[in-house]
């Protein structure tokens, strides 16, 4: 998960790629909440 989040502030051209991104970082988060 790690290497999603550095690629959070790097900045994603692709949009699609970008959201699935966060939407598994949130999953993440809660899955550690």
């Amino acid at each position: 998960p790690w290497k999603l989040m550095a690629l959070v502030p790097m900045g994603i051209p692709n949009q699609v790629l970008k959201h699935k991104t966060v939407k598994k970082i949130d999953e993440v988060l809660e899955f550690i909440d």
